[in-house]
């Protein structure tokens, strides 16, 4: 795989992660290392003890997904139901790609609940380390645990050291539902003013790219402080792009969405044609107007009015659209 990836932009950051999951190097206990084929119940795909599909495994220790082949690890509908940690748990981490070591998810059935005392990252530190996830159908649920630390309750995509600057994370979306439940707070790692050191999911930081791109389904976000995108104001790429397609982008308990200045690339874009919805709770059309003005909501990457975009009340959420989009409704 190629070492030297530099990405500046959506579309260049998500060719790359079409075509690399993975890099071989050694695993570690329950390491997901994918060495036979892509199945999540064989356990020749792990690195020490797998969890079980189907069953409750609340062990209190990491689960890292690092592939040691190009074969991604693949949840579907025949696995069922299955919690991996515990609610209880005071360690272990959920991480997909991490070191120079890079991992893929991917997720068409089923559910799929993990709980991480520290914060879950999704493309973590190196400088060639890609972390990517896809979820097509079923369901995906990642949160704390009730006794994680304060600083630690987030939900990172790409995440690195100062002086690193090449890991990256991807989430692509096209169905079913994500849920991220992390609470989120003040980040006393994060070098930046306190306007910005929030937000449960965070999109980018440090030196680490992150992106998510919708085309379809549901990513939710429970956190009352929202999303931040690259909350340090580090030199990093935070970007969430609506493709061609309906997938929805909702926070049920905030209408909180910051991004970093200085030397960041951090936006939210709608491709045009896109019939995706940004879906914020208790958000106002000023809440999207004022985002629009300074350049945080885009359209096709470019700077653009609030009179392209449709603002709608469903329920308690504020929803932004497309102007020329067809309402599909948020669930």
């Amino acid at each position: 795989m190629n070492s030297v990836l530099p990405l500046v932009s959506p579309f260049r950051l998500l060719a790359v992660s079409l075509g690399l999951c993975a890099v071989a190097l050694p695993g570690r206990a329950a390491d997901w290392v994918g060495t036979v084929n892509s199945d999540f119940s064989l356990p020749s795909n792990w690195q020490g003890t797998p969890p079980r599909a189907g069953m409750s495994n609340p062990r209190a220790e990491n689960f890292y997904v690092v592939n040691e082949s190009l074969i991604a690890m693949n949840y579907t509908a025949r696995e069922g139901d299955t919690v991996i940690g515990s609610p209880d748990a005071s360690t272990g981490q959920f991480l997909v790609g991490t070191l120079e070591r890079s991992g893929c998810l991917e997720m068409s059935g089923g559910s799929l609940r993990i709980f991480s005392y520290w914060s879950p990252i999704i493309g973590q530190n190196g400088n060639t380390t890609i972390g990517t996830v896809y979820v097509r159908g079923g369901t995906l649920r990642i949160g704390n645990t009730s006794r994680t630390l304060a600083r630690e309750r987030f939900f990172r995509v790409g995440n690195s050291r100062p002086n690193e600057k090449g890991a990256r994370g991807v989430i692509f979306v096209s169905g079913g539902l994500v849920v991220i439940e992390t609470e989120g707070g003040a980040d006393p790692l994060a070098n930046s003013s306190p306007d910005s050191m929030f937000g449960g999911f965070n999109i980018g930081r440090c030196g680490a790219d992150g992106l998510v791109y919708l085309t379809g389904g549901i990513l939710r976000i429970t956190s009352p402080y929202g999303t931040s995108f690259v909350p340090d104001n580090g030199p990093a790429v935070g970007i969430l792009t609506f493709g061609l397609g309906g997938g929805v982008f909702e926070q049920t308990n905030s209408s909180r969405i910051t991004f970093g200045t200085g030397a960041t690339e951090s936006y939210i874009t709608f491709t045009p044609g896109s019939k995706g919805a940004l879906s914020l709770a208790r958000a106002t059309r000023k809440t999207f107007d004022d985002l629009i003005a300074v350049g945080g909501i885009r359209i096709d990457g470019a700077m653009t009015d609030p009179s392209r975009f449709l603002f709608t009340e469903e329920g308690f959420q504020g929803v932004l659209r497309l102007a020329t989009a067809q309402s599909t409704g948020v669930k």
